[in-house]
C-alpha cells in the first residue's frame, strides 16, 4: 500500500524514511496522515486482510489517537470510518513512558513505586538473606532495565531504588528500619571484593544506552539508526554527533551513553590516510589529541608514519617522545589494502599493575555492556573510591596484541 502511494506514513524530518507501520509482539501500530482518503484505502485493505485471512480485527481493543493538531472534524470522520474509540494517548506503552513530560521524577515515578509495591508484599522477616539476594538481584533491580535501555533515568528515581533495596536487605522491626552494618555502596563490589555484587543504577543506565550507540553503529541500516541519522546526524557519524536543538527526550539519553562509549572508541590502523596523526583517537592509552615534538604532523595522517604497509621507525622517533614511539610501534597494522577502521576495547588495569585487555567483538554487545558498566561505575562520584578496580576504555588492539601482552 505506502508503495502505490495509498497511504505515506509519518516523517520525523525530510530525509527521514517514512514509517508506515511497527509490530511490538501482539500489537500492531499504524501510522498515516489524518487525510480521509489514506484512512478509506487502510479500512480497505483491512477488509480485504480479514477476508483472505480469515481472521476478524478486534476493533474493541483497537484505538486511534491524533497529533493535538488534527481537526475536530476530521477526528469525528475517522470515528465513523472505524468505528474504534479515540484516546488522547497512552501514558505508558510496554512498560515505557509514551510522552516526554518536564518532570521527568513524575515520568518515571511507575517504576520507583512498581519496585516499592514488591518490597512491602514481600514478608521481609520469612526471608532469608540469600533469599533476599536474589529478589534484588532477579526482580528489584531487573524492573527498571527495559526504561534503562531507552531512556536516562533521574538520579532521584535510582538513588530511591537503591535506598529501598538497602531497607529490604538490612530489614525492619516494627516499621522502623534496623542499622546498616555496611554502607550500601560497599555492597555493590563484587564477592570477590568484598560486596554482593549489587547493581548501582546510574551507570548502568549509562552502560545500556552505550550499547544502544554500539547497536546503531553496528546495524546503520536498522530503522532507527536510519531515522535517527535523518534527524540529528545527518551528515556525521554517531559518535561525533551532540546534542543539536530540537531535541527530543531519547536523543538526549542516547548522547549521554556515547559519553561512555566514545572512551573506548579508538582508530584502528590500516592504510592510515583516514586518521589524522595529532586530531584522532588512535594510540592505546592516550586520551585526546597528542603532541609531537616535532612540527609538520599537524594536518597530517597516520599514513604519513607508514612506509611499505609498516611503521616507520626512525621517522616516528624523531617526531614523538620515548614513550608515545613505544605505544605507537607496539600497535598492530591491518592490512595496508584496508581502510581505518573506528572500533572499540575494553581495557581494565588492576590497581596492582595487573593488565588486562578484552576485546569486543561486534557480535558480543553484552561484554561492552557489563565491562562498561564498571568503566561507570569507576567514575561514578559515590562509588569512585570503593572500587578497587580502575577501568579504562581504551582502543581495539587486536588479539595478537592481546596474547603478546597477557604472556
Amino acid at each position: 500500500m505506502q508503495a502505490r502511494n495509498d497511504f505515506r506514513g509519518v516523517k520525523i524530518a525530510n530525509s527521514c524514511p517514512p514509517i508506515s507501520h511497527l509490530f511490538f509482539a501482539d500489537d500492531s501500530l499504524i501510522f498515516f496522515k489524518a487525510n480521509l482518503q489514506e484512512g478509506v484505502n487502510l479500512r480497505n485493505f483491512l477488509r480485504r486482510y480479514e477476508q483472505a485471512s480469515g481472521q476478524l480485527i478486534n476493533f474493541e481493543k483497537s484505538a486511534l489517537s491524533f497529533s493535538p493538531n488534527t481537526p475536530v472534524v476530521s477526528i469525528e470522520e475517522f470515528k465513523t470510518l472505524f468505528t474504534i474509540p479515540v484516546v488522547q494517548g497512552h501514558s505508558v506503552y510496554l512498560a515505557l513512558p509514551k510522552f516526554s513530560l518536564l518532570n521527568k521524577n513524575m515520568q518515571f515515578s511507575y517504576i520507583k513505586e512498581k519496585v516499592l509495591k514488591r518490597i512491602r508484599g514481600w514478608g521481609q522477616n520469612l526471608i532469608s538473606v540469600g533469599g533476599k539476594e536474589v529478589l534484588i538481584k532477579s526482580v528489584l533491580q531487573v524492573i527498571p532495565t527495559y526504561a534503562m535501555s531507552c531512556f536516562k533515568m533521574p538520579i532521584s528515581i535510582c538513588e530511591e531504588i537503591e535506598r529501598g533495596c538497602a531497607k529490604f536487605w538490612w530489614g525492619m522491626d516494627n516499621g522502623k528500619k534496623q542499622l546498616h552494618w555496611k554502607r550500601w555502596k560497599d555492597l555493590f563490589l563484587p564477592k570477590q571484593k568484598g560486596g554482593m555484587g549489587f547493581r548501582r543504577l546510574v551507570p548502568f543506565n549509562q552502560a545500556l544506552l552505550a550499547k544502544q550507540i554500539w547497536r546503531i553503529i553496528c546495524n546503520p541500516n536498522s530503522l532507527l539508526a536510519r531515522v535517527l541519522k535523518a534527524r540529528y546526524f545527518k551528515h556525521m557519524d554517531i559518535m561525533q554527533a551532540s546534542l543539536g536543538n530540537n531535541l527530543s527526550f531519547v536523543w538526549r539519553s542516547l548522547i549521554w551513553g556515547q559519553e561512555l562509549l566514545d572512551k573506548g572508541m579508538y582508530w584502528r590502523i590500516g592504510n592510515g590516510k583516514t586518521t589524522r596523526v595529532v586530531k584522532d583517537k588512535w594510540i592505546l592509552g592516550c586520551q585526546g589529541t597528542i603532541k609531537p615534538i616535532a612540527y609538520g604532523l599537524e594536518d597530517q595522517r597516520v599514513s604519513s608514519l607508514l612506509v611499505d604497509g609498516k611503521w616507520n621507525e626512525p621517522f616516528i622517533v624523531q617526531h614523538f617522545d620515548q614513550n608515545i614511539v613505544d605505544q605507537i610501534l607496539k600497535i598492530p597494522l591491518l592490512s595496508s589494502d584496508e581502510i581505518d577502521i573506528f572500533d572499540v576495547v575494553i581495557h581494565l588495569i588492576e590497581r596492582d599493575d595487573v593488565l588486562v585487555d578484552v576485546a569486543i567483538d561486534r557480535e558480543q554487545v553484552v561484554v561492552a555492556v557489563v565491562v562498561g558498566y564498571y568503566a561507570g561505575l569507576a567514575n561514578d562520584r559515590v562509588t569512585s573510591d570503593a572500587v578497587p578496580v580502575q577501568v579504562v576504555l581504551c582502543g581495539f588492539m587486536g588479539t595478537t596484541f592481546i596474547e603478546e601482552r597477557l604472556r
